[in-house]
């Protein structure tokens, strides 16, 4: 006779015990992996967002202040390379580069605004019905350019609005923050900075670089019917404006050589 004898009852009920709890623990392994995996997707997303929204802002600012090699000798009154606040500017000195004002939408109550000025040429698809300088420099035709960003919609998201043009262009989705300072040069070689907010700024032309704070968020994630909150992240960006750098330290000479001929 075979001794052999089949499993229990409560070995049985034992292991069914446990092939349940392994089955839930996977579940649940498996439910953690892919709220993970949802959360590094919305992440990616804000990152992607604000990273973006840095570099279009970098890339306007690098160009701020340049008027097409136009002759320093001819007088005219050049508008400041960027200003923040409400959005205006109104062109000092006579004659000016632009007719009156650039205008330019306000922040809509959400943080600041940054307002970016340089010439574009002819050729350029985006100085197409923009003011044209009164002046024709580099073998080329120059145009006013100013560009205002600042924070609006639903979303909300980072706008652009053109001075000259009637619409503004949502640029990037998911912005909720855009704060700037400005750098302003104290003394003669501009090397010498003190960041501040642009209420605190009484002269735009000192300002020789911009540092700038953006927010962005995701969107609204959700799995297995329980929501998840959007995911934000933050990034920083420092530029330092090299038109209106040059134009301070050629000041600067400018007063000092000044000064030497008066006492000779």
């Amino acid at each position: 006779m075979s001794d052999q004898h089949g499993f229990s009852l409560v070995e049985t009920l034992a292991a069914l015990a446990i092939g349940a709890l392994l089955v839930v623990m996977l579940l649940e392994v498996h439910a953690v992996l892919q709220q993970r995996v949802r959360y590094e997707a919305a992440r990616w997303q804000a990152f992607e967002r604000v990273r973006v929204a840095s570099l279009l802002l970098e890339d306007e600012l690098r160009l701020a202040g340049f008027w097409g090699g136009m002759p320093a000798d001819r007088g005219i009154a050049m508008p400041a390379a960027v200003t923040g606040g409400s959005g205006r500017v109104v062109c000092q000195g006579s004659p000016c580069a632009m007719p009156g004002e650039d205008r330019l939408a306000p922040a809509g109550g959400r943080e600041s605004a940054l307002i970016v000025r340089f010439a574009r040429a002819s050729g350029d698809p985006m100085a197409a019905g923009l003011p044209l300088l009164f002046a024709e420099a580099q073998g080329a035709q120059w145009h006013h350019y100013a560009a205002g960003y600042y924070l609006d919609g639903d979303g909300p998201g980072l706008y652009l609005r053109i001075a000259g043009r009637s619409l503004a262009q949502e640029l990037v989705r998911g912005i909720t923050g855009l704060r700037c300072e400005y750098g302003l040069g104290s003394d003669a070689d501009g090397q010498s900075l003190t960041f501040v907010a642009a209420e605190q700024v009484s002269d735009w032309r000192r300002a020789v670089a911009v540092r700038c704070t953006l927010r962005a968020v995701s969107d609204p994630l959700g799995f297995a019917g329980v929501g998840i909150d959007q995911v934000e992240v933050e990034r920083s960006l420092l530029v330092v404006l090299r038109n209106p750098l040059d134009q301070h330290l050629a000041a600067s000479r400018l007063e000092a050589l000044s000064i030497f001929e008066d006492r000779e």
